[in-house]
């Protein structure tokens, strides 16, 4: 009986190691870039703050007609029940 050897196939190779990610390049001048390109941002939409603020002071305007209105129909009533 013929003794069986393994067939003679070298194992594979271990596949090569990913090559290491190149280093990130800085940050700040993509952050923060020219402030042309911030000033087009800002005119095309309005920041939330603005927003906000605009339609606060909207309201308000609003709300101090109707008191006004309101104070003064209630003096012409008062006056005119005295």
């Amino acid at each position: 009986m013929a003794s069986q050897n393994p067939p003679e196939h070298p194992p594979p190779p271990p596949p090569p190691p990913p090559p290491p990610p190149p280093p990130l390049p800085p940050l700040l001048p993509q952050v923060y870039g020219s402030t042309t390109t911030n000033a087009n941002d800002s005119n095309r939409r309005p920041h939330y703050d603005e927003v906000i603020t605009r339609e606060s002071l909207q309201y308000r305007a609003q709300r101090l007609q109707m008191e006004e209105q309101q104070q003064q129909q209630m003096r012409e009533n008062y006056y005119s029940s005295v």
